[in-house]
Order: structure tokens, then sequence, then C-alpha cells
């Protein structure tokens, strides 16, 4: 069993803490309470205090709710990047041209 203080490979524990962290300074700049967030919010206090701590086993649900509570709903859509758009493999194996053809004079 992996220890939850240890490093994760992917980062996803460090930001999880970073967010939660973040999440709970709004908190408190707001001057609200744990318990009046945790209601807002919909959900219990126990695992609004698992969100601030970085758990990572809290529903998106709740962690997206707190987000526009907090005023950045419009931020949620970025942690995603947008897709690119898919690359036309085609098109880059085709050879270069190296001159354009002479116009074809109509026949009379």
């Amino acid at each position: 069993m992996v220890s939850k203080k240890t490093a994760s490979i992917y980062g996803d524990r460090e930001a999880l803490a970073r967010a939660g962290g973040r999440v709970r300074a709004l908190r408190l700049q707001k001057n609200q309470t744990q318990a009046s967030v945790a209601r807002l919010a919909g959900t219990s206090i126990p695992t609004y205090q698992k969100l601030e701590a970085g758990d990572g086993t809290i529903a998106l649900g709740v962690f997206a709710r707190v987000i526009a509570m907090m005023g950045f709903a419009d931020r949620l859509g970025d942690v995603v990047p947008e897709a690119e758009p898919p690359v036309d493999f085609k098109a880059l194996m085709k050879p270069e041209r190296q001159r354009a053809r002479r116009a074809r004079e109509g026949k009379s």
C-alpha cells in the first residue's frame, strides 16, 4: 500500500493539495466557516474538510460546486486544454512541389 505522504508519479496529489490549500485560503479571505461552505455546497463538513486537505476521493461535482461558489466556475473548463485538430498525415507525406505547371493554352 502506498502512503498518502509519498509523492505521486503524475503529480495529482500535489495538484489536489495545492487546489485544496487555495480553496481554504479563499474561504478564509471571505471569512466563511467550513460548515457554511459545506452547507451551501450541499455536502457534509467532513467531505468539505477532505477537499481542503487535497483528498482525491471527493466527488468532482462537490469540487465544482465549491469552486463555483467561490466565483470561479468559468475557470473549471480551463483545467483541460482544448483538443488540437487532427493531423492530416497523408498531406504531410506528399512530396513538396518543386515548380508550378505552365498554364495550358486553349485548343482552337
